[in-house]
C-alpha cells in the first residue's frame, strides 16, 4: 500500500459497530479482577490442605496409579501385553484430551484417542477398542450411576437447601 492509502477497518466493512467489540469489551470487563479472585481462591485451597500437604498429593497419585492400572487390567482381560511405558504414554495423552471441554467428561474423544493410541502402542485394533470401552465403563460409566443415589442421600440427610447457608 502506497502511503495515501490506508487500511479499510472493520467499522469501513460493517455497518454500525462490529460485533467482536461489543463481545470483547463484555470479556474484558468479566475479568477485571480475576488475579486476585485466583490468589483468594489459593489462598483457600492452602488454608483448607494446610500441612497435610502429602495426603493429597498421595491420594492423588493413588487414584491416577488405580485409573492407570484399570486400563492395564482391560487390556490384560483381552489378552494383549503391551509394553507399559507405551500404555502410559498414551494413557496420559488421553487424560489431556479429556481437559478439552468439547463434551462432558471427554465423552467420545477420550475414546476415540485412547483407541487410536493403543493401536499406536502396538495393540490390535480390535483388541484396544474392546479395551478402551471395559477401561470407560469401569472408570467413568459405572461411578457415574453412583451420582443420583448419593444425590439423594445428600438431601435426605442435609435438606433441601442445605448448599445456600454455605454460602
Amino acid at each position: 500500500m502506497s502511503a495515501g492509502q490506508h487500511k479499510p477497518s472493520v467499522t469501513a466493512l460493517a455497518p454500525g459497530r462490529p460485533r467482536w467489540r461489543l463481545n470483547y469489551r463484555a470479556r474484558k470487563s468479566a475479568l477485571t479482577g480475576l488475579d486476585t479472585l485466583l490468589l483468594s481462591e489459593r489462598d483457600k485451597i492452602k488454608s483448607v490442605i494446610g500441612h497435610n500437604w502429602w495426603q493429597a498429593l498421595l491420594l492423588t497419585v493413588g487414584r491416577l496409579g488405580f485409573d492407570f492400572g484399570c486400563l492395564l487390567a482391560a487390556l490384560r482381560a483381552t489378552g494383549t501385553h503391551p509394553r507399559h511405558a507405551l500404555v502410559l504414554l498414551a494413557y496420559a495423552a488421553a487424560n489431556v484430551i479429556e481437559l478439552v471441554p468439547v463434551t462432558p467428561g471427554g465423552l467420545g474423544l477420550v475414546e476415540a484417542s485412547l483407541g487410536g493410541l493403543l493401536v499406536l502402542a502396538g495393540v490390535h485394533s480390535s483388541d484396544a477398542l474392546l479395551a478402551t470401552l471395559a477401561y470407560r465403563l469401569a472408570s467413568y460409566w459405572i461411578p457415574l450411576g453412583a451420582g443420583p443415589p448419593a444425590y439423594l442421600l445428600y438431601r435426605h440427610r442435609y435438606g433441601r437447601w442445605a448448599h445456600r447457608s454455605r454460602h
